[in-house]
């Protein structure tokens, strides 16, 4: 009996975090780091959307949920 063992790509966080920004820009969006601290956003989530006013629009806990979402991560790609 054989097994597939399915091979996924690569891909830096810096890649992805461009491929996001790039998608939402398109929209007016911006896509930000939240590192949290004093003075800083406390919210859910490491990362979040605003939009062309500097609202935050969304929240999300991990790159790969969000380059999911908006199609720039693939099925055979991975966050490395």
């Amino acid at each position: 009996m054989s097994t597939k063992k399915t091979v996924k790509l690569p891909i830096s966080e810096r890649a992805l975090t461009q491929r996001i920004s790039r998608r939402l820009a398109k929209e007016g969006r911006r896509l930000h780091h939240n590192r949290g601290g004093r003075g800083k956003i406390k919210q859910p989530g490491e990362w979040f959307i605003t939009d062309a006013n500097d609202k935050v629009d969304q929240w999300a806990m991990t790159l790969t949920e969000l380059g999911r979402e908006y199609g720039v991560l693939r099925k055979y790609e991975q966050l490395v």
